[in-house]
């Protein structure tokens, strides 16, 4: 208790004055950091899935450390799958166990295993088949987005190549294509990879294009949510003068989900700050007792805020699962200590200067709080 009492009169007698002597140096120096810091603020960028290896000054067990690391983080090319005739579907609501349960063959045959075809779906006519191939030109006459390395893979290549082997012409008719479609896929080798069976087996039940991205595994999120708008544009566009049969096609990649994720890491630890800052706020100025009092304490919390999250953009650091869920409690944590010091100021003699009373706030409270940070 004597050492808690110590500091207390250390920082009332010895602290606070050297506060109010420093601060017309302080506040301007303060104000400009806080500012440089708020500005920072606004330029975070989303966490990458394949951050640097090395430090800029690494030294002989960071290098074999990380060259531990180097095949699991090499990037790849992404392939990008343009589908017809089956939809897309949300397994949020899905059992984690259940969908487990796909992976064993006894369960294959469960309606949630099963891939959600599209009724409307058919190749059957001249113009399906035809707009199926012309989607494939256009994607290689894109090389901006589309990779010529990997190869594109259309099926509906190898089916123009085997009518004109068999001797008919592309696209095939109603019922050149009644006679000849199934053989052709189970031929192909593309069956189960870019094109299904039915079950009745007597037609194909979806039909995808395997398209190389030019971005690869470590492209940064907000760059691959470029690719992915770009794609979007494309399936809008193509769906737009579709045929009857092929009007549904959509895109789809293994790193949305990706890219989701890390972009809404940044979205939602801004809606948390905001919405954390506008509770605290609230909380400062009934806390306190004091409209004056709260804001200006409301102000500590976004200088506290700003500069936790300037620095960090400043040093490099991305916005992470773990600092999308700290910046929300940093409000919290701000508001924990800068409130006693609020209700302490509010609490002091009236009679006494604004000088005098920021002592007798921080003889009581600060202890405490010096101990709790």
């Amino acid at each position: 208790r004597a050492e808690l009492s110590g500091v207390n009169k250390f920082l009332k007698e010895k602290w606070v004055p050297w506060l109010w002597a420093a601060s017309p140096v302080l506040l301007p120096a303060l104000s400009i950091f806080f500012g440089v810091a708020a500005i920072f603020t606004f330029h975070v960028q989303p966490q990458s899935e394949n951050p640097p290896l090395f430090a800029p000054t690494h030294n002989h067990p960071r290098a074999v450390a990380a060259a531990g690391l180097l095949a699991a983080a090499q990037t790849y090319p992404v392939p990008v799958d343009v589908v017809w005739g089956l939809t897309p579907r949300d397994d949020r609501t899905l059992d984690p166990s259940a969908a487990q349960e796909c992976w064993t063959d006894e369960h294959m045959s469960q309606p949630h295993c099963q891939p959600y075809t599209d009724a409307a779906f058919s190749l059957r006519s001249e113009a399906a088949q035809r707009h199926v191939l012309e989607t494939c030109d256009r994607l290689l006459s894109s090389p901006d987005r589309v990779r010529n390395f990997p190869p594109l893979t259309c099926p509906m290549w190898s089916w123009r190549d085997s009518l004109s082997r068999r001797g008919f012409a592309f696209p095939a008719s109603a019922e050149v294509y009644d006679a000849h479609i199934v053989s052709w896929a189970w031929e192909s080798g593309h069956e189960g990879r870019l094109l299904g069976v039915s079950s009745s087996g007597d037609d194909i039940s979806w039909i995808a294009i395997e398209a190389y991205g030019t971005f690869d595994s470590g492209t940064h999120p907000t760059q691959m949510r470029e690719q992915y708008d770009w794609w979007e544009a494309f399936m809008a566009e193509t769906n737009t003068d579709a045929p009857e049969g092929v009007s549904a096609g959509w895109q789809t990649h293994g790193a949305t989900v990706l890219m989701d994720t890390l972009l809404n890491l940044v979205v939602s630890g801004v809606y948390a700050t905001v919405l954390s800052c506008g509770l605290a706020l609230c909380v400062l100025v009934v806390g306190t007792g004091d409209i004056w009092v709260g804001v200006l304490a409301f102000f500590c919390v976004l200088a506290v805020v700003f500069a936790v999250l300037g620095t960090s953009v400043m040093g490099g650091a991305p916005m992470g699962i773990v600092e999308s869920v700290a910046i929300g409690i940093l409000v919290g944590l701000s508001v924990d200590f800068v409130v006693h010091v609020g209700v302490a100021f509010v609490a002091s003699p009236p009679h006494l200067s604004r000088r005098e009373r920021v002592g007798e706030a921080l003889g009581l409270v600060g202890s405490p709080i010096l101990s709790g940070a």
